[in-house]
C-alpha cells in the first residue's frame, strides 16, 4: 500500500510549493513509515494544521492527489504510459504538458522498469518544473 503515497522527500517538496490538501497519512519526524490518521472516524490533516517549521509533522499525499494538485494549481497535466519500443525494450515513460506556454515534454530515452518508478520520476519532474518557474 505504501506505493500509493509520495515518499518523504517529495512530500516535503510539495509542502514547500504550497501543497495543503487533506491527507490521511502523516510523516512524523524523519520516520519513513507514515502514521495513519484514521481512527473511529475518517480523519484528514493538512500541512497548515501544524505550525512547525521543523516539519516534524508532514502530510503524505497519494500520487493521485499530487498529480491532481499540479493540474489544478499549475495547469501541468501528466501521465505514465506503458510502451513497447521493441521486442527487446519494454517499459514505462512519462509525459508532462503545460497548457500555458511550456511545450510538451517527453523523454523516450528515459525508460523505467515499473509503473511506480515512472510515476515517482514524473512527480520529481513536476516539482522541478514548478521550483524553476
Amino acid at each position: 500500500m505504501n506505493r500509493e503515497f509520495a515518499p518523504y522527500e517529495q512530500s516535503l517538496a510539495l509542502k514547500e510549493l504550497g501543497f495543503n490538501e487533506p491527507c490521511i497519512l502523516l510523516y512524523r519526524g524523519l520516520d519513513t513509515q507514515p502514521v495513519c490518521q484514521i481512527g473511529y472516524e475518517f480523519k484528514t490533516e493538512k500541512n497548515s494544521d501544524y505550525n512547525d517549521e521543523t516539519n516534524y509533522w508532514l502530510t503524505v499525499p497519494t500520487f493521485s492527489q499530487a498529480f491532481r494538485w499540479f493540474r489544478e494549481k499549475y495547469n501541468l497535466d501528466s501521465f505514465v504510459k506503458h510502451l513497447y519500443k521493441s521486442t527487446i525494450k519494454v517499459g514505462y515513460y512519462f509525459g508532462i504538458d503545460e497548457y500555458k506556454g511550456v511545450e510538451f515534454q517527453m523523454d523516450f530515452d528515459a525508460w523505467y522498469k515499473t509503473y511506480e518508478e515512472a510515476e515517482l520520476a514524473c512527480l520529481i519532474k513536476l516539482i522541478e518544473i514548478v521550483k524553476n518557474k
